[in-house]
């Protein structure tokens, strides 16, 4: 199976997609838009999303920071205060397990 790849920097605005194309057929059976730092700071309101940058000012890593500090019950129970990733795909999942967290709090 090939894999190809159309990319756009990371955090970049405009279209991505990542496309797996079956053996020998030239048929796509998937098509996933990749996420940049606007999909995911609008799923997720509640916190600041931001890309880091290494020494050179490349993009590098995905971070949420909530936009509330936590109470010692919320920390308690798993609920993290910054998050980091390597890329928005985990940062999305994290966030959204975060979310499965909070909503677990009484």
């Amino acid at each position: 199976m090939r894999k190809t790849s159309r990319e756009v920097s990371p955090g970049g605005v405009g279209t991505s997609a990542r496309i797996r194309w079956t053996a020998g057929m030239g048929i796509p059976m998937e098509v996933r838009p990749a996420l940049t730092l606007a999909d995911v700071a609008a799923e997720f309101p509640a916190w600041h999303i931001w890309r880091g940058r290494d020494g050179r000012g490349a993009d590098q890593g995905w971070f949420a920071t909530r936009r509330r500090r936590l109470t010692q019950a919320e920390t308690g129970a798993g609920l993290a205060a910054t998050l980091s990733a390597g890329d928005a795909a985990a940062l999305r999942d994290m966030l959204g397990q975060q979310q499965v967290l909070a909503g677990r709090m009484p």
